[in-house]
């Protein structure tokens, strides 16, 4: 996991994670934007509070000109902050030690150093994406699978002594491939396309004993029948959904492997998934469409016109400003043993009563995926104190006059849904 933890500075909002600052703020780069060059700064902090050191939170202040200034420091609430998790082992520290790190910069980007004889950390980019850390540390999508994984083998063992074969599409670390030995698969072959990923998994499989898990860097449309596989598999298990569930590719995906590398009898983890929304109404602030036009007259259109870009923002429906202007809605079901029917796309109209009087900004999305007949995952905004899934939640801006988005309470909106097997579309009809 340290190879996950050597990824670049990740973006997190500081006050909304479990931390204490083991030593004070202070300057750690000094930049001038006008004549960038690569340079390496030594960095001694006093640690004030004892405790774990763990990792580095980094932020800036950006001077425009004589009299203003930027920041991006935890004192701004909807600013985010740098973090770069350190490789293991850590360091306990006292009160009254210190912390030394190294700040390296090349002219473009910046990395830290840890040690004396290492490279900064992935100063260039990272292979390893890192949303990965949120998924590996996501107990409740985890544990949900590793309960379906483990209830479908031993559904299988007792059904048939024929050896269980396991297909795994896009393993990533290979966490749902080393499920599958541990309940009792017999073979598992996994598939992902990132290739340091693909070296990560066999190095973690490798690790923790398991010598039935075959990792391929190749998308699972590549694989054949006899050269690939020894047969038709018994289980498909996948988690390739992203936040607004088509994203990753998970229909067409599936709809192919159903055809070509499916025993008749497969299971599929997971079955079916439904996407939700909700209208909402969504107050101007930092970080969403609107806060421009309100604060400096600005207008900036809300929809995505890069090719093949998502239509919507991920991010926590709880820290967001808004209100709910209607009750849940079904927006599209999949049944994933028929994604052959959904490869080609669907088109419908929506009529959603309104609960409350307001303008539909956009539509909240979220959905419940299906694994089995006795589980299912939900990434539903979630209450107060509670934990949200590491897939947060989608909000696909609407577009239209503020006039033709204005609605009183009970009337009825339409909404034009649609997709083509990996994109959602809404708009309003």
């Amino acid at each position: 996991f340290n190879e996950f933890r050597l990824h670049k500075p990740m973006p997190h909002q500081l006050i909304h994670l479990d931390h204490k600052l083991l030593a004070p703020p202070q300057p750690v780069l000094e930049l001038d934007l006008t004549e960038l060059s690569p340079g390496l700064a030594t960095v001694s902090a006093p640690v004030t509070t004892p405790g774990e050191w763990n990792a580095v939170v980094a932020w800036y202040d950006l001077q425009l000109d004589d009299t203003t200034q930027v920041s991006s420091s935890v004192e701004h609430p909807d600013a985010l902050q740098a973090i770069q998790y350190l490789p293991g082992p850590f360091k306990f520290l006292s009160q009254g030690d210190t912390a030394s790190f190294g700040v390296a910069t090349n002219g473009t980007t910046f990395g830290f150093k840890f040690e004396e004889t290492a490279s900064p950390c992935e100063m260039d980019g990272a292979g390893l994406l890192r949303w990965h850390w949120g998924m590996l540390n996501d107990e409740y999508r985890n544990g949900l699978y590793n309960e379906a994984i483990t209830a479908a083998i031993a559904k299988k063992k007792k059904q048939s002594d024929r050896p269980i074969q396991v297909l795994d599409i896009g393993t990533g670390s290979g966490l749902l491939s080393m499920m599958c030995a541990r309940a009792g698969a017999d073979e598992i072959v996994a598939v992902e396309m990132v290739e340091p990923l693909v070296g990560m998994a066999r190095r973690i499989i490798s690790q923790n004993g398991f010598e039935n898990i075959t990792v391929h860097n190749k998308m699972s449309t590549a694989l054949e029948v006899e050269v690939d596989l020894p047969r038709k598999v018994d289980l498909l298990v996948s988690e390739i959904v992203d936040v607004a569930l088509l994203g990753e590719h998970m229909v067409p995906a599936v709809a192919d492997a159903s055809a070509r590398l499916l025993a008749d009898d497969a299971v599929m983890i997971p079955a079916a998934a439904t996407l939700i929304g909700c209208l909402l109404q969504v107050a101007a602030q930092p970080g969403v469409p609107g806060q421009a036009q309100v604060q400096h007259r600005l207008h900036l259109p809300t929809e995505v016109t890069v090719p093949g870009s998502e239509m919507y923002q991920q991010l926590l429906l709880n820290r967001l400003e808004h209100s709910r202007l209607s009750d849940e809605f079904n927006v599209f079901a999949f049944d994933f043993y028929r994604c052959g029917e959904h490869q080609g796309g669907e088109e419908q109209t929506l009529n959603i009563t309104t609960t409350s009087a307001g303008t539909v900004d956009a539509v909240g999305l979220w959905f419940n995926m299906q694994l089995d007949d006795e589980r299912t995952i939900s990434t539903a905004p979630v209450g107060e104190g509670a934990k949200d899934t590491c897939w947060q939640q989608a909000v696909m801006w609407l577009q239209g006059s503020e006039a033709d988005r204005t609605f009183g309470k009970g009337d009825v909106v339409r909404l034009k849904a649609s997709h083509d097997g990996v994109r959602i579309r809404l708009n309003l009809a």
